[in-house]
């Protein structure tokens, strides 16, 4: 469920131009407020590892071009 989350936020940052450190942000909040593993915090690292799992999962479903523009830029 979590990596649900954080595939949807992640969207969200690339469609919007979100920095990674924003979105690190949003995803701990997500966290925080429904009480799941506080103490496993979500990096910048983090945003931008995920984002590039998903930029090159032959079954991601993203827009893959959109997210390798965001990785390039907040790299």
């Amino acid at each position: 469920m979590n990596g649900d989350i954080v595939r949807s936020v992640l969207d969200k940052a690339v469609k919007y131009d979100m920095p990674p450190s924003d979105t690190a942000s949003l995803i701990n909040d997500i966290f925080d407020n429904l009480q799941w593993d506080p103490d496993n915090r979500y990096t910048i690292e983090d945003v931008l590892e995920s984002a590039k799992f998903s930029a090159t999962d032959k079954y991601s479903l993203c827009d893959k071009d959109a997210y390798n523009k965001w990785i390039k830029k907040y790299q």
